[in-house]
């Protein structure tokens, strides 16, 4: 498919060498083939970024890796930083790991372009479920949303602070997005909650595809794994350690009250309190 824009994926890498070749290979296995990779390498001291080279050798007009000194950023900045870099019309991210089905920047992209369509000018976040997988790719759940207990529908920029349902190898953003999200601050958690917030507070649009397209690999290296949910188990847990539980909720008050204040979030201890239950309440009673 040649009559779609061109999409521009930026992935981050580091230390990756055990399985980056199954995630360029997904990658150039799309049924979509207008795109171009864009990698930057955090001064992996393993094979990652000769094995990045091999690639470029064999496929130069589809791959680029930005040469950057060796400082690490760690991967928040890293993607900041191929963001900023960035001037495409839609964008992509990749981590180093993960596998994409084959189809995962078609239906992204035609999605895109319909919200588009319908809203003209706005910042619009597409995102998509996940395969979760073990380190061999062998499937864990069908559904990362539904394993996370995580609903798809977010009303506020505070809520998504709180239960964050979007992640960032699932993303197709627009130039809008972009533009109103970059310079992504340094102490931001993430770059996919950053720009999920900052097109919420702009009034842009943000949607969910209820299909997995890509195999989310857990293995002892990645830097954000997933558990398996169980709000039942969490009821027992704060009831059996009330001290526990307390400063954990005021642990987690303040994490995500640094984050609002880089957003210029209104937040306050009763705001959280609210949002804590009604989340909690919601995820007891379930759907996606």
């Amino acid at each position: 498919m040649t009559e779609y824009p061109e999409v521009e994926i930026l992935m981050a890498t580091y230390n990756g060498e055990r399985y980056i070749s199954e995630q360029l290979d997904s990658i150039l296995n799309q049924t979509y083939n207008n795109w171009h990779l864009t990698v930057r390498d955090d001064g992996s001291s393993d094979d990652t970024v000769n094995i990045l080279k091999k690639y470029l050798l064999i496929h130069p007009e589809k791959i680029s890796i930005i040469e950057t000194n060796n400082k690490n950023l760690g991967p928040c900045d890293n993607f900041a930083l191929l963001l900023e870099k960035s001037k495409a019309d839609y964008i992509m991210f990749s981590d180093q790991d993960d596998v994409w089905l084959r189809n995962k920047i078609e239906i992204s992209i035609k999605k895109m372009l319909e919200i588009e369509a319908t809203y003209p000018n706005k910042p619009i976040v597409v995102h998509t479920d996940l395969i979760v997988a073990d380190s061999k790719l062998n499937t864990i759940s069908e559904s990362m949303l539904r394993y996370h207990r995580l609903y798809s529908k977010i009303s506020c920029p505070l809520e998504l602070l709180l239960m964050n349902n979007i992640t960032g190898c699932t993303m197709c953003i627009n130039k809008k997005a972009r533009e109103i999200s970059i310079p992504i601050p340094k102490n931001a958690f993430m770059h996919d909650l950053w720009i999920g917030v900052k097109t919420m507070q702009k009034g842009g649009k943000i949607c969910f595809i209820d299909l997995p397209l890509v195999k989310y690999r857990q293995h002892t290296s990645n830097y954000a794994g997933v558990e398996k949910a169980e709000t039942s188990v969490y009821y027992i847990h704060m009831l059996k350690s009330p001290i526990k539980s307390f400063f954990r909720f005021l642990n987690g008050y303040n994490k995500v009250k640094e984050q609002a204040d880089l957003a210029n979030e209104k937040f306050d201890i009763c705001r959280f309190m609210w949002l804590k239950i009604y989340i909690l309440i919601k995820r007891l009673f379930y759907s996606i």
